[in-house]
Parts: C-alpha cells; sequence; structure tokens
C-alpha cells in the first residue's frame, strides 16, 4: 500500500539517500537525547540547588504560596505539552529516519520513492507564529505503509498535529513530574514518601488509560494533505 505513485530514483539518489537517512537518523537521535535531558533531567537539577536544605528553604517558596494554585496547573499543561511534544515528535522522525535507512539498504525498496513530505494547512501543525500562515511540511514520511510504518505516522501525526489528546497527556505528564520534582526536593521524608509517590503515580495511570480510551482517535488525526489518502482507510480502522 502507497501513499503516492511509485517514482523510481536515480542511481546516484539510491546511494545518496543511504547517507542522508543515516545522517537523520544521528540528527535525531540527538535530539531526542537533549530533549530528555531537557524536559526531564534538567529542571530538577536546578531547583536542586535552590537552597541548602531542599525546595521547601529555597526563596520561591519563604513568603506566600497562594500563587501556586494558579500558577502551577497554567504550568503543567505549558510545561507537560511542550516536553509531551519534544520527545515524541523526535521519537517518531527518529524511528522513521531508521526504518528509511534499513529500507535504503533493502534491494526490494531500490526501485520506489521511500519518502515523501506533506503540507499542513494554516495553523494546523506545532512550529513557529509563521506556520500560522504557511503551514508546515511534514517530512520523514514513509511512502509504503505497514503496520509498523502506519505506527509510526500516527506517533509523526499526533505529535506534530494540535490535538486534544496531546495536550491532555501533556498535561497529565506535566502534573506527575512538577508534583514528584516537587516532593522529591522538598524534600518529603517519612511515611509522606509512600504517599507522594503513589499520588505521583495516578496521573501515570491516568496517561496509560487515556491513551488505550483514545487508542482509535489516534489514527484519525491526519494533515489536510493526507485525508484523501490510503492512510485514513488503513490498518488500525481496518484490517489489511
Amino acid at each position: 500500500m502507497y501513499l503516492a505513485s511509485v517514482v523510481a530514483p536515480s542511481a546516484g539518489a539510491r546511494v545518496g539517500r543511504v547517507f542522508g537517512y543515516l545522517g537523520l537518523v544521528v540528527l535525531w537521535a540527538a535530539i531526542l537525547a537533549v530533549g530528555i535531558f531537557a524536559t526531564i533531567l534538567a529542571l530538577p537539577g536546578a531547583l536542586g540547588a535552590a537552597g541548602p536544605e531542599g525546595l521547601g528553604d529555597s526563596q520561591l517558596f519563604r513568603h506566600s504560596d497562594t500563587w501556586l494554585a494558579v500558577v502551577l496547573p497554567l504550568l503543567a499543561l505549558i510545561f507537560g505539552a511542550i516536553s509531551v511534544f519534544v520527545v515524541t515528535a523526535s521519537l517518531g522522525a527518529l524511528l522513521a529516519a531508521a526504518t528509511l535507512f534499513v529500507r535504503s539498504l533493502n534491494p526490494a525498496y531500490a526501485g520506489e520513492q521511500l519518502s515523501l513530505s506533506i503540507l499542513t494547512k494554516d495553523g494546523e501543525a506545532v512550529g513557529p507564529v509563521s506556520t500560522a500562515f504557511t503551514g508546515v511540511a511534514l517530512s520523514l514520511i514513509p511512502v509504503r505503509l505497514t503496520r509498523w510504518t502506519k505506527i509510526i505516522v500516527m506517533i509523526q501525526f499526533n505529535a506534530w498535529l494540535i490535538n486534544g489528546t496531546l495536550l491532555l497527556i501533556g498535561f497529565l505528564w506535566g502534573c506527575t513530574y512538577l508534583f514528584t520534582v516537587g516532593w522529591m526536593l522538598w524534600p518529603v521524608t517519612g511515611a509522606g514518601v509512600i504517599v507522594c509517590a503513589v499520588l505521583s503515580a495516578l496521573p501515570l495511570v491516568g496517561i496509560v488509560w487515556v491513551v488505550w480510551r483514545r487508542r482509535a482517535r489516534f489514527a484519525e488525526v491526519v494533515p489536510t494533505g493526507a485525508e484523501n489518502s490510503v492512510y485514513l482507510n488503513s490498518w488500525p480502522r481496518r484490517t489489511r
């Protein structure tokens, strides 16, 4: 099953794409590593130096903390959505690049184009302010669609295209992350550790529940440029 008409590449293009996809594997692996570090490890490291006796002793929390009731939920949504986007988008691109690199070495794919780009409509995808007027091209989309590449493309589409599921998962992740970092660096001691650990696990359970309950919706998130392709009528919406 193909997302576009098969175009036979030239001999030079077949050689060049091997190195091109390999370079993208290295690039996206580095971006993923930096993204994980920045969104998971950097903040605890910065907050860990907030006070000699822990986060509770820092200047940030020595005065009234009523502002936290308003700021923290908003911060959880913004931070969670950004971190989920960074990790998911780079993971999807890394998996796509790795798959396309392997295909570029496979003689069975020598006579066909391996990937394509799909242009989104204005404001449909995550990106700089200019994308609200120009749209953005989603690249590294495998042309030949299998169940494996359909999963990869779903990861890519759900990361880059603005949708409610991504925001909900991001909010739940932001809540568990900020709460966990907070009680670990406060620090909480004694029996409170058990209580806080259980509370930290609840949003993670919520993420699993959301992913499972909305599993059928992931395949419905699709850019306008691919609405009329075989993408929407392929697995998991239809057994192939």
